[in-house]
């Protein structure tokens, strides 16, 4: 508005530009002509002079200024006129209920009140959450916050950014908006907002907490699209018109038998709508939503830093769980890395000592109890690989054999690798009912010997039979 202003005034300042220098040709042809001669002018004026004379050609340039001044002045009047007229416009309009006013945010045309009269849908007195997403986060461990803040947490969707606490990187990922379903059906399900001054909130059902995609899985929650007339025509809204509804977002309203009131005054959809009260949306379809999971063994060898042992199944087998979502329009795909230590065996540096110690191990169990088969064994297998097999024992000889060598153990080997040792060779008595009370006895005494912290040697021998 300011720049047509402008305008309007220079157009004025050349008319009056115009006027004046009419009015200084006049006095130069006359001053002219009282001395003689035209050569001194201006070759134009020269001109307007010999064809029209004198007064004729200032008053051509009079009549120029003239009409270009006075256009100047009626066009700064017809835009200060506007101006006034799209003022009167902008000022804001309210409505009463009980004595208190609400601003008409959403001015509705006379189609979208005549759509409002016609909808039936449900209407929700619930917030809308929403969810920060990105395609490129990778996954580290359960305890990364960045994939806590996408997979756990989640905020009011009229929260704003500065607000949340969240790194800058977050500023720039998708945000997914989400509500129930079916507010009847989260039973025990909560919302929990997380302690501190930010709101920001998590899933907990009886004190465990429930990560977004799994509530999804269970048809509790459904992403949703919050929908504005003012960008999308009424034709375009009416081909999901089963899919709309309505949510309460100003908490002056209520709703009782899905209709709206304020106190005790009963309004309109397209009045609540009008005064920002409530926000159209619209549910995605449940198929967005469904997940598939499959798993691959990733890695099947020991983990460790020196040379390899003899065989490689004998290892920390990592799997990866790979969990496709989809996700709106994109398919998200997160990677899990589990590891299973059921069958690792420390690569220790005296390595001849723990497998002959393995040996004589297993060899007393099936001394005691003549139902295991140590030969089928998977460790018996890779000790016998790794040292070769060991001379014969009598039974006293072979209990003085297992703890002279476990002193030696002590000294050669750490106490997660002595552990390792003592779970590997009860690996024989898997799926036994019943132990026999000698091989109990002699590990109960080793378990001293290495001085494992145990508060029941009993519970602890068993654990390790698992």
């Amino acid at each position: 508005m300011e720049v047509k202003k402008e305008s309007s005034g220079s157009q004025i300042l050349w008319g009056l530009l115009c006027i004046g220098s009419a009015g200084f040709l006049y006095y130069e042809l006359t001053r002219l002509e009282t001395s003689g001669g035209t050569m001194s002018l201006n070759i134009i004026f020269a001109m307007l002079y010999n064809l029209f004379g004198k007064n004729v050609a200032s008053g051509i340039l009079a009549a120029l200024g003239l009409f270009i001044t006075i256009s100047g002045i009626l066009d700064f009047k017809n835009k200060k006129k506007i101006k006034a007229i799209e003022e009167e416009e902008n000022e804001p309009e309210f409505i009463s209920f009980n004595d208190e006013q609400f601003e008409i945010i959403r001015k509705l045309s006379d189609e979208e009140i005549d759509y409002f009269e016609t909808l039936d849908p449900e209407i929700r007195n619930s917030q809308i959450y929403e969810q920060y997403w990105t395609d490129f986060l990778e996954y580290e461990n359960e305890n990364d916050e960045n994939w806590l803040n996408i997979s756990r947490y989640f905020w009011k969707a009229d929260e704003p950014f500065y607000n949340t606490l969240l790194p800058e990187s977050f500023k720039h990922y998708q945000r997914q908006k989400f509500t129930f379903l079916n507010n009847a059906s989260k039973g025990k399900l909560k919302i929990q907002k997380i302690s501190g001054i930010v709101e920001k909130f998590h899933f907990e059902e009886e004190n465990r907490v429930v990560l977004i995609s799994e509530l999804l899985e269970r048809d509790l929650i459904a992403y949703c699209k919050i929908v504005d007339l003012a960008q999308e025509s009424i034709d375009d809204i009416k081909q999901y018109q089963s899919e709309f509804f309505f949510v309460i977002t100003n908490p002056k309203i209520s709703s009782y038998n899905n209709e709206l009131y304020i106190g005790e005054n009963k309004i309109s959809i397209e009045i609540a709508y009008a005064i920002d009260g409530l926000e159209l949306a619209r549910t995605l379809s449940s198929d967005k939503t469904k997940e598939k999971y499959e798993t691959e063994i990733l890695l099947n060898e020991p983990e460790i830093q020196n040379n390899a042992l003899l065989s490689s199944e004998f290892g920390i087998n990592k799997t990866r769980t790979t969990k496709t979502t989809i996700f709106g329009d994109n398919v998200i795909t997160t990677e899990i890395v589990t590891r299973d230590s059921s069958s690792y065996v420390p690569n220790v540096k005296n390595k001849q000592l723990y497998f002959q110690t393995l040996i004589l191990l297993m060899t007393f169990i099936q001394e005691c109890d003549k139902s295991v088969d140590i030969t089928r064994n998977k460790f018996y297998i890779l000790a016998v690989e790794n040292c070769g097999k060991i001379e014969e024992f009598t039974e006293a000889e072979l209990q003085n054999k297992i703890f002279e060598n476990a002193e030696e153990c002590k000294i050669e080997f750490t106490d997660a690798e002595l552990g390792y040792l003592v779970k590997n060779s009860v690996n024989v008595l898997k799926g036994k009912f019943a132990i026999q009370s000698d091989i109990s006895t002699l590990y109960y005494k080793l378990f001293d010997v290495f001085k494992f912290l145990t508060t029941s040697h009993e519970t602890y021998f068993y654990s390790l039979l698992r």
